[in-house]
């Protein structure tokens, strides 16, 4: 079979896009682990899991986070600047 996301951000994820977003966004302002695990109903593994990949499809995210979350430059900056930093304690 083909499929249109296979080598993409979005490719075998089970949970909606929207809310890896969000969880990854929430840890990006500060809030830690383990009140977005409570908030948002998630493991510390997934959101591990979607760190890493994040992280590895730079590009994707961008596009998703300024037309899906309307996020500024700055805002989108701070992100990937948190997400890089939390891959490398991944590692």
């Amino acid at each position: 079979t083909w499929s249109l996301t296979k080598d993409t951000f979005f490719y075998h994820l089970k949970t909606p896009v929207k809310d890896v977003m969000e969880v990854l966004l929430l840890l990006s302002e500060g809030m830690g682990v383990n009140a977005v695990c409570r908030v948002k109903g998630v493991t510390a593994d997934a959101i591990a899991r979607w760190l890493l990949k994040a992280a590895n499809h730079v590009n994707e995210i961008t596009v998703y986070l300024e037309q899906n979350m309307r996020l500024e430059q700055c805002q989108i900056d701070e992100f990937w600047s948190f997400i890089l930093k939390k891959k490398q304690s991944f590692h």
